[in-house]
């Protein structure tokens, strides 16, 4: 299992770069790459990273904080996608997105640790 999600980590890593470079060179497909990378990172990678993380440490007291590490990660990472893409609604996105880390996840992680 550990293997597959390091292959799947990479390839997700590989398409969002790909995703990047296109958009610097101004290459078609490259919202295409984008949105297909972040998407496979946020809704498939992360989620089961922390699952496979979540079963190895064995912790029920800490599923919260798992929880809202990915739910930080949605944030950050949609807030990221819509001003890459120039999307409607850039602007509200990084508004809620750069202060979340630090009024969500921060107190969870600190009460739980």
């Amino acid at each position: 299992m550990k293997q597959k999600l390091y292959i799947l980590g990479l390839v997700t890593t590989i398409v969002v770069f790909m995703g990047i470079l296109f958009k610097l060179n101004h290459w078609p497909g490259a919202g295409l790459l984008l949105l297909s990378g972040i998407f496979t990172l946020v809704m498939i990678f992360i989620p089961l990273a922390l699952r496979n993380d979540y079963k190895e440490r064995g912790n029920p007291d800490n599923r919260i904080l798992y929880i809202v590490t990915w739910v930080t990660c949605f944030v950050v990472f949609v807030a990221m996608l819509f001003k890459i893409q120039h999307w409607a609604g850039a602007w509200f996105t990084l508004i809620i997105s750069l202060p979340f880390p630090f009024v969500v996840f921060l107190p969870v992680y600190l009460i739980v640790t």
